[in-house]
């Protein structure tokens, strides 16, 4: 009998070789996001609803923790009219607007999110930003961002979701905390 690769969980699982001479293998992918709101329950979402003029500031959120990247996983936009959305990256200004609390979706957590965060009307004071993505949405037609965790908020940072919508609107983004890799 030769070399033996066996299981590293100490089962007494063995490794099988078919008959072409390869390792069979299967695997099971987990979403990052769903790992760190069952680990370190730190997976929030935010959300901004209510009647929007064209081009609101819809939705602000400033990352203030001081040692966490904050992980953009998934944005949803909804809308009454046929408009435009940006995704932006905000550059300068003091935002300020109706303060919008975030949810642990980790039900049951008592930890709170490390961020300031405006929504449900519009947010003002934002002097300069930059537009990362931009959408066109039909009239009651709603649109997924899925970023993956690829777009990251430094602390200090924020983002900010913009609409030319006139009416109804719903945001919501979900993100989640990851320590720092990079400073």
């Amino acid at each position: 009998m030769g070399f033996q690769l066996e299981g590293g969980t100490g089962n007494g699982y063995v490794a099988k070789v078919n008959a072409d001479n390869k390792l069979e293998v299967r695997s099971e992918s987990v979403d990052e996001s769903g790992i760190i709101a069952q680990r370190d329950q730190l997976y929030f979402n935010w959300q901004s609803d209510y009647s929007a003029t064209a081009n609101d500031i819809v939705l602000y959120i400033k990352n203030t923790s001081a040692d966490k990247d904050l992980a953009i996983r998934k944005c949803y936009m909804h809308n009454a009219t046929a408009c435009d959305w940006e995704f932006r990256r905000v550059d300068a200004g003091t935002a300020a607007g109706t303060a919008v609390t975030a949810v642990n979706l980790a039900f049951g957590s008592n930890i709170a999110a490390e961020a300031t965060a405006y929504g449900n009307a519009a947010v003002t004071g934002i002097t300069s930003s930059t537009v990362m993505w931009s959408y066109r949405t039909a009239a009651a037609t709603p649109h997924y961002l899925d970023a993956n965790g690829a777009v990251i908020v430094k602390p200090n940072n924020a983002i900010a979701v913009k609409t030319t919508a006139t009416g109804a609107i719903k945001v919501y983004v979900a993100a989640y905390y990851i320590k720092q890799i990079i400073n």
